[in-house]
């Protein structure tokens, strides 16, 4: 497990009852200040050389930020 300072608490992130939830980051203690930093995070551990994270519908960080912000 990585060491980020928005890390969400593992009974929130692994609990099997609390995967159904619909959890938005304040409800855990993140806040918005910290969506730049994660959005980089993410695109830096699992982006490709293009910065975008592959998947359906690869993201990018901006798209990564939306997704976040909408966590609100």
């Amino acid at each position: 497990m990585h060491d980020f300072e928005w890390n969400l608490p593992t009974r929130i992130a692994y609990g099997p009852e609390q995967l159904a939830m619909h959890i938005r980051f304040p409800d855990v203690g993140i806040r918005s200040e910290k969506f730049e930093r994660m959005a980089d995070d993410i695109v830096r551990m699992y982006g490709g050389e293009d910065g975008k994270v592959p998947g359906p519908r690869p993201v990018g960080r901006s798209d990564i930020l939306e997704i976040v912000r909408r966590s609100l």
